[in-house]
This record gives C-alpha cells, structure tokens and sequence, in this order.
C-alpha cells in the first residue's frame, strides 16, 4: 500500500502539472488508506465477530477448538461478506499488528483460502 501511494502521488503531481497545461481540469484522485485495520479486511460485521473470537483465544495453539472457531469464521465469512475476504491482508494484520510469526499466519491464510474455496464450490452445485 505505501509503494501504490507513493507512486500515485508522483502521477498525481505530473498529470496535475499537465492538466494546468491544458483543457483538462476537472479530474480527481484518490489515495488509499495506508493503516488498514480489520474493519476495512473483514466488512461484514457478523464475520468479524467470528474472526475476533477465534483471535482472542490462542489461536496459535492449533487446538482442535482455536481450528473450529476458525472454521466458524470462514463460514461466515462465505455466508455474511459482500466482499471477498482478502485473505492477504489478513496474514499482514496478523504479523504486522498482532506479531504473530509468519508461518503461522500462512497456516492461517492457507485455511481461510482453502475454506472459502470449498464453500464457494457448495454454493455452486445447490446451484446445479
């Protein structure tokens, strides 16, 4: 995020300087949130609920329990989100603001993507 913004605000000060130039005036730009939180990774509310759950506990342990509430999450995560969960930005929130190390949070990104994969594929045959 601080390499796309940084790149952006040097387009936005020469294409600015080329819309003085010309005819151009009237378009804008608009720069990303550098500090995402959960709020902005997980929008819907119900499965960020989950996911908070499952993080309060210890959820490095790889208890049979922590996985399960981590499953609950993914389930919510398919049913409740709009969006789709990016599960990147969620292995960066795990090791840059909750340190975890970053094999763990691969193990977790890995179980997110793998969850909502197979989810996705169920929708799908109801489907059929």
């Amino acid at each position: 995020m601080l390499e796309y913004n940084a790149l952006l605000r040097l387009f936005k000060q020469d294409f600015q300087a080329f819309l003085k130039s010309g005819k151009y005036k009237s378009i804008s730009f608009k720069l990303s949130n550098e500090d995402i939180g959960l709020n902005e990774i997980i929008s819907s509310p119900k499965a960020r609920d989950f996911f908070e759950k499952y993080l309060c506990f210890s959820p490095q342990s790889y208890h049979p329990n922590d996985k399960e509430r981590l499953d609950y999450f993914i389930c919510a995560a398919s049913r409740y989100s709009k969006k789709k969960i990016n599960s990147e930005l969620i292995e960066q929130y795990l090791i840059d603001d909750l340190n975890w190390p970053p094999e763990n949070a691969k193990w977790c990104r890995k179980r997110i993507d793998v969850g909502l994969e197979i989810l996705e594929a169920n929708k799908k045959l109801h489907l059929q």
